[in-house]
């Protein structure tokens, strides 16, 4: 499951980075959300590894790593969102003149509030998350 979770992580941190170097989070306006999510799914990240190896016998750390599951599901389904919302308008990213579908979303103001809510919600779970994983004293292990 680890694995999973490694490659959801280093999606969602890509799509971060993105985001970050094309100034979205200004049209966002959760500039410090967007930059707090990228270090708590780094930090996160490299706990996967020893989590994992836990996770057999461990029920706390299996619930643990359930809740990071849905947390990376969500941060997928926020990016998902986006591109589905360019395909309703029958636009490719690249006829708006947008590399990230999240450019195209944050044309739209109505879509620009409900991403910027639901990245502020996400990176408010993650924070839990992040906090809980310090019980388990889980050795970075990952990359």
């Amino acid at each position: 499951m680890a694995m999973v979770l490694d490659a959801f992580a280093s999606y969602v941190q890509s799509m971060l980075t993105e985001m970050v170097t094309e100034e979205v989070h200004m049209l966002l306006g959760v500039t410090d959300e967007i930059d707090k999510m990228d270090v708590k799914l780094r930090d996160l990240k490299n706990f996967l590894a020893d989590a994992d190896r836990r996770n057999i016998t461990d029920n706390s750390v299996q619930e643990w790593v359930g809740q990071l599951k849905r947390a990376m599901y969500e941060a997928f389904d926020i990016l998902d969102l986006c591109q589905l919302k360019a395909m309703e308008r029958g636009l490719s990213t690249k006829d708006v003149g947008c590399f990230n579908p999240l450019l195209f979303c944050m044309r739209n103001p109505s879509h620009a509030h409900d991403i910027g809510t639901r990245i502020k919600a996400l990176n408010k779970r993650l924070s839990v998350i992040k906090e809980r994983s310090a019980a388990f004293s889980f050795i970075p292990l990952g990359s």
